[in-house]
């Protein structure tokens, strides 16, 4: 089971660097602000 999570959890990284790759590069610096602040499932996780 936790093979299976790992593989998932590797494909979905995989396919997030891909999608990362085409952003033009105002597009980058959007998501990069966005991946550094704390995401409300974070926040919830954290209580």
């Amino acid at each position: 089971m936790e093979a299976q999570h790992k593989a998932m959890a590797l494909s979905r990284l995989e396919t997030q660097n891909k999608i990362y790759n085409i952003l033009t590069p105002e597009q980058k610096k959007q998501f990069n602000a966005n991946f550094e602040k704390p995401s409300d499932r974070t926040q919830r996780a954290g209580r």
